[in-house]
């Protein structure tokens, strides 16, 4: 699930939550930072986000196309 935090049309921030499930992970919020055609994701997490963020970020860019990945700290 996805969150628009900001959008004026040239400058999103979007937050992702609830990529996993259970027991099985802490969940975390990743970031997707947007401005004028260049994008920063931070603190993408791990294994078990890999496929739900990937997804989540396609559907507001090509993933291909991110200029940065900040990571703050080690994910599994």
């Amino acid at each position: 699930m996805s969150i628009e935090l900001y959008n004026d049309g040239q400058h999103k921030c979007v937050i992702f939550r609830d990529l996993v499930r259970g027991d099985e992970a802490v969940q975390s919020n990743q970031v997707l930072v947007y401005d004028n055609e260049h994008a920063a994701l931070l603190d993408p997490g791990g294994e078990l986000t890999y496929s739900g963020l990937f997804i989540g970020v396609s559907n507001y860019m090509n993933v291909k196309d991110l200029d940065y990945v900040v990571a703050s700290h080690q994910d599994p």
